[in-house]
């Protein structure tokens, strides 16, 4: 009897290893299989008609240090402000967002996804010039907010440099810290799980652990891919130093990214600084390196935070709906 119930357990074993693998097998083919070979994505709009109709902003939610846990919300945000753009702001939902990229906008019928096409959408629909003018003259010292179009061609390619700085290696980083847990950047395992109850704890229960997994997944073959997550946590250290340090220097005695008049730049700065900052999902090697070295930083994010964002109060864990003072106008479309 024992004999036979040693040989059924161990019939059951294989079988599951043989069903573990068959579905690692099948997964992997199907993952070949169905990889795209093809762009078919939609062109973006670049421009809408009605500027009366205030912008709906659909972002990721924040906390009490960031007024998003994505940079890139933040960015959004910051950016509708300096410019005066009238709009209202909501929480994303995953499933209603284009190409699944939070943040993104709906306005005049159109839905767009990620905040560099949004902005080209802005700039070509609103004259933000003017109305930037506007939005500075309500507030004390501040110059209008210059749009990248008006920028000489020396400040874009800076602008473009710092941006994709932010938003390369050092968004990696804060990737690998969120997620990648004891693998990652932070070394710490409750990083993730501080992630989890933070981002994820609406999902249902009895299918959380499952879902969360493919989205650790998922973000791991991104950052592997990226190149970040194949290094060690030191060698990722080291890079995320040479970043910051170059960031700094970039900023160095200035108001602002370049100079004494905000822009585009500094929106994608205030993002990636505020959750470089944000030590509210545990410990964040990147905020004690920026109080260790570059203070200019922190600094930076102390002044920007109000400016940008006044009628936030500790705790407010969303952007509120807000219209900014100042009429639409719409930017002249060039023809011929």
């Amino acid at each position: 009897m024992l004999l036979t119930s040693s040989i059924l357990d161990s019939r059951w074993t294989v079988y599951t290893l043989l069903g573990i693998v068959g579905a690692q097998v099948f997964y992997t083919v199907y993952s070949a299989l169905t990889y795209p070979t093809s762009n078919k994505a939609e062109t973006a709009p670049d421009h809408g008609e009605d500027v009366d109709e205030p912008v709906q902003a659909y972002v990721f939610p924040g906390n009490d240090q960031c007024a998003s846990a994505s940079n890139f919300s933040i960015k959004l945000l910051a950016y509708l402000r300096f410019a005066g753009i009238p709009h209202t702001v909501h929480e994303a939902d995953f499933q209603s967002a284009p190409k699944g990229k939070v943040p993104y906008i709906k306005h005049n019928g159109n839905i767009i996804g990620d905040s560099q096409l949004i902005i080209r959408y802005l700039e070509n629909t609103y004259d933000i010039k003017t109305m930037a003018k506007i939005v500075s003259s309500s507030k004390v010292n501040l110059k209008p907010f210059v749009p990248f179009t008006e920028l000489s061609a020396h400040d874009q390619a800076l602008s473009e440099s710092i941006r994709l700085l932010c938003e390369g290696q050092i968004y990696w980083t804060i990737i690998s810290v969120r997620f990648l847990g004891a693998s990652g950047l932070s070394e710490r395992e409750s990083n993730w799980t501080a992630t989890c109850s933070a981002y994820f704890a609406d999902m249902p229960f009895f299918i959380r652990p499952i879902l969360t997994r493919i989205i650790r997944n998922d973000v791991f073959k991104s950052c592997w891919a990226f190149g970040l997550a194949r290094h060690s946590a030191a060698d990722q250290m080291y890079l995320l130093k040479r970043a910051i340090r170059s960031l700094s220097t970039l900023l160095g005695d200035k108001l602002f990214f370049l100079g004494d008049f905000p822009s585009e730049v500094d929106c994608a700065a205030l993002g990636i600084i505020q959750c470089m900052c944000d030590d509210s999902l545990g410990y964040s090697p990147h905020l004690g390196f920026i109080k260790e070295e570059c203070m200019n930083l922190w600094e930076y994010k102390s002044r920007m935070r109000p400016l940008v964002f006044p009628d936030m109060s500790p705790g407010m864990k969303l952007a509120p709906a807000v219209v900014e003072g100042c009429k639409p106008k719409a930017k002249k479309q060039k023809t011929g």
